[in-house]
Formats: structure tokens, C-alpha cells, sequence
């Protein structure tokens, strides 16, 4: 590669104690995420479940058509609570029949 060194990796990420953090989940291909009421519903309720398992307050949130954009604080300031509630919320969705 001619000496040239070519970034693999993102950088980490820096976490602050008290510090509100902004996430984004998109539909594959910008598909729909949510088919009606009844999957926003659910969803909801996931998202304050996977909130009060890794003890990350979620203080807003959007659902959309095609993705849904919540805002949590880790009142820690540990990215492993924001970072794991938010891999929860995703693993459930997947899960067949959720």
C-alpha cells in the first residue's frame, strides 16, 4: 500500500458521566420498521424494559415509518450500559415473533 495506512477502525467513542447519547436504527434499504400501532406498542415497551436492565434513563425517543432515533443518558457514564441496553432493544426486535 505504498506506506500509506489505511483506518480500519473507527475511533472509540468518549463517555461523560451524565452525558446523553443519540442513537439511530434504520430498516434495512430504508424499509419499514414498524408495520402499525401494535409493533410501536411493543417496541415501547422493550425500550423501557432494556432502559431499566442496564440502568440507561431514556429520556426521548422518535419512532418513525423506517427507524426509530432514542436518546438515553448512562448516568455511569460506562459505555457498556448504553451501548448494551441499545444491543438488547435490537437483539429483541430481531427475535421471530417479537
Amino acid at each position: 500500500m505504498g506506506g500509506i495506512k489505511k483506518r480500519l477502525v473507527r475511533s472509540l467513542r468518549i463517555h461523560y458521566e451524565n452525558a446523553c447519547y443519540h442513537v439511530i436504527c434504520r430498516g434495512n434499504a430504508r424499509q419499514r420498521f414498524f408495520a402499525g400501532d401494535a409493533d410501536r406498542s411493543a417496541f415501547l415497551s422493550l425500550l423501557e424494559k432494556s432502559g431499566e436492565i442496564y440502568q440507561v434513563e431514556v429520556l426521548a425517543y422518535v419512532l418513525m415509518d423506517n427507524h426509530y432515533l432514542p436518546v438515553g443518558e448512562d448516568p455511569a457514564g460506562e459505555s457498556a450500559g448504553i451501548h448494551a441496553a441499545f444491543q438488547y432493544l435490537l437483539y429483541q426486535l430481531l427475535q421471530p415473533g417479537a
